[in-house]
C-alpha cells in the first residue's frame, strides 16, 4: 500500500483485493461504483474467494459506496510522518469484511 509505505498481507491465501476503483466524474452520484464493486465480489466469491477492498477515509464517497455494497469494516491503517520520524498504526474491528 503505497500511500502507507507499508506491505498488506492477505488473511488467507484464498483472498483477492479489490483495488484502484475510479468513477468518471460525468458519473459520479448514481451508485455505479457500489454496483461494479458489488458485482465484482459476488463473481469472485463465488469462485470461493475472500474478497477484499480499501480506500482512503478521507474519500467519504468511496467509503460510502463501499459499505452500501455490502463490506464491513475490517481494519484501519494510518501514518503519521513528524520530522524524520513515522508512525504506522493499525486497528482492526470486530466482524468479517468479506463482501455481504
Amino acid at each position: 500500500m503505497d500511500e502507507l509505505k507499508e506491505v498488506l498481507h492477505a488473511p488467507s491465501p484464498g483472498s483477492v483485493m479489490i483495488f484502484d476503483c475510479w468513477t468518471p466524474r460525468a458519473l459520479r452520484g448514481q451508485g455505479l461504483y457500489a454496483q461494479a464493486i458489488s458485482r465484482f465480489a459476488a463473481l469472485l466469491s463465488a469462485e470461493g474467494k475472500d474478497v477484499w477492498i480499501f480506500s482512503a477515509a478521507a474519500n467519504p464517497a468511496s467509503v460510502a459506496g463501499i459499505t452500501q455494497a455490502g463490506f464491513q469494516r475490517q481494519a484501519s491503517h494510518s501514518r503519521r510522518k513528524v520530522l524524520w520520524w513515522v508512525k504506522t498504526r493499525q486497528k482492526i474491528f470486530a466482524g468479517d469484511a468479506r463482501a455481504a
